[in-house]
């Protein structure tokens, strides 16, 4: 049943466009609605990527394009935010461009290699650290935190030691974006 993960990945856009929309209304919920707008269809599209393997049944570069058009779906819903919201409340927009980011990055998981993968991974925490330069979207710097994670994880000799050794690295990273993101929380830079 190839059309399945699509058929479901329709829905989740469908259910998305309508939490946005009722974001965009207003009321107390909007945040919790427009984080939930953001969330879902991506989270459908990984956990089908996951526990299903859609991109051995559809074909890899199908597959990506999927995880690309809800990319395209998250930008839309960004720019809706922004003009809705302006420059002095950037949280809703900051969800939308995070879910964006990650649905490029899930696209890139899936087509490349693992060489290419660092390389495009590396991209796009420099357009996140420039769209939080140029828009001072409040939660780019815990993308931008884990990206950098992500990335210096890979390039590290670190992933081939086994035991002891690897998890003592683990528990460091974590502790260093946990800091950090705890000084973000606070203000500081």
């Amino acid at each position: 049943m190839p059309l399945m993960a699509t058929t479901l990945v329709a829905v989740g856009l469908a259910l998305s466009i309508v939490a946005a929309w009722r974001s965009l209304r207003g009321g107390p919920a909007r945040l919790f609605i427009a984080a939930g707008a953001a969330l879902f269809t991506p989270t459908v599209a990984i956990a089908i990527d996951v526990f299903w393997g859609a991109a051995d049944t559809l074909g890899v570069y199908v597959w990506a394009l999927h995880a690309m058009a809800i990319g395209a779906l998250m930008v839309v819903m960004a720019e809706r935010f922004s003009r809705v919201d302006g420059p002095g409340d950037r949280l809703r927009v900051s969800f939308a461009v995070l879910s964006a980011l990650a649905c490029i990055t899930f696209g890139v998981v899936i087509l490349f290699t693992s060489a290419a993968l660092t390389t495009a991974i590396a991209i796009t925490i420099v357009a996140a650290a420039w769209l939080d330069w140029q828009y001072n979207l409040p939660l780019m710097g815990l993308y931008i935190l884990a990206g950098v994670s992500t990335v210096g994880y890979r390039l590290s000799p670190i992933p081939a030691l086994n035991g002891p050794s690897r998890r003592l690295y683990l528990k460091c990273c974590f502790g260093m974006v946990a800091r950090c993101s705890h000084f973000h929380s606070l203000g500081c830079s």
